[in-house]
């Protein structure tokens, strides 16, 4: 993972490729001492400044200089010497980024070291499909952030992500794709993959539907802690504690938000409730039921909840009842203990 200094967080603000942890950590650091915060705002008065310059642009260094040294002099008349060390200190630094190196500094560097960026955002019950510029695809479910380079040129092929989705990864062993987020990293080298990490949620959670991925979250001692991931592999990276977890998937459908299908193999109840709580974004009451020790064997494809419903009924004689405040409750059924 890595780890950016104040100036690199506000580059990256100003670019609006900023994550949320990265504008946490940098708001710490402007907030924890005046200096900072006025440094902060110089940095974004320069950056500013730059964007009305053109990269072809070539400054007169010498009429520049002496400019700077009037704008000195005439706001530095009848100050107090403490406020004209500061004045002087500020024009100093701006001299130095715009007439040492040229007006198009800020501009020209940022272009070299930054790679031009993308956002895809999607909002409730909106999915998006994003292809990259190595042919990687990202299927973003609902509420997610994707913020990538338009073209990957450099030793990684490097995204931030928050929220849900699963990723088809182009397989390039000499440049590992690698995903960053709530305080985890995921790195492949040619795989595919869901993900669920949204800031509000206690979890990170990766699940591996083919290849291998390295999944890294940070510990209490802010080092960070790997685990390796295979087929049907699930990564589970706690928030609170900040423990990674290896785990076998008891379901496999980590991603029907994706494929719209539902497909259950002898599976327990218990699991096949808590799929479809979270395919059809519902709450079900099972404390009624008699089920919960069976097992189910059903597909269902883009099917609606009241198909399941009934499918459930006929195969385990339940009863499933739509309570006033839109929850499901299951009654009885055949006991299976």
């Amino acid at each position: 993972m890595n780890e950016f200094t104040p100036i690199e967080l506000t580059q990256k603000l100003l670019l609006e490729v900023i994550s949320p942890e990265e504008k946490k950590e940098l708001d710490s650091w402007i907030n924890s001492d005046p200096k900072n915060k006025e440094l902060f705002e110089e940095y974004k008065k320069v950056w500013n400044i730059s964007l009305d310059y053109q990269k072809d642009y070539t400054p007169d260094v010498d009429a520049g200089l002496k400019r700077f040294q009037q704008r000195i002099a005439k706001d530095t008349k009848n100050l107090p010497t403490s406020k004209v060390r500061s004045l002087t200190t500020w024009y100093r630094a701006a001299a130095a980024v715009f007439l040492l190196v040229g007006a198009g500094f800020v501009w020209n560097y940022f272009s070299a070291s930054t790679p031009q960026m993308a956002k895809v955002t999607t909002s409730e019950n909106e999915s998006k499909v994003v292809t990259l510029s190595d042919g990687s695809t990202v299927s973003l479910n609902e509420n997610s952030t994707l913020s990538y380079p338009v073209t990957f040129d450099g030793d990684t092929r490097s995204i931030t992500f928050s929220g849900e989705a699963f990723i088809k990864v182009t397989k390039d062993p000499e440049h590992p794709f690698i995903v960053q987020g709530n305080q985890t990293e995921v790195k492949v080298l040619g795989t595919s993959f869901n993900i669920r990490s949204y800031p509000e949620e206690k979890q990170t959670e990766v699940v591996v539907a083919t290849g291998k991925v390295q999944f890294s979250g940070k510990t209490k001692e802010q080092q960070y802690k790997f685990v390796v991931l295979e087929k049907d592999d699930q990564g589970i990276y706690e928030q609170s504690s900040k423990k990674l977890l290896k785990t076998k998937v008891k379901s496999r459908n980590h991603d029907s938000w994706n494929t719209k299908k539902l497909h259950f193999e002898d599976t327990p109840m218990s699991v096949v409730i808590q799929d479809i709580e979270n395919y059809y974004n519902i709450k079900i009451n099972k404390s009624k039921a008699k089920v919960l020790g069976c097992k189910y064997t059903s597909t269902f494809n883009d099917n609606s909840i009241s198909e399941v419903f009934e499918n459930l009924e006929l195969a385990l004689d339940l009863k499933v009842q739509l309570k006033e405040d839109k929850s499901y409750e299951l009654i009885g059924g055949r006991n299976c203990n």
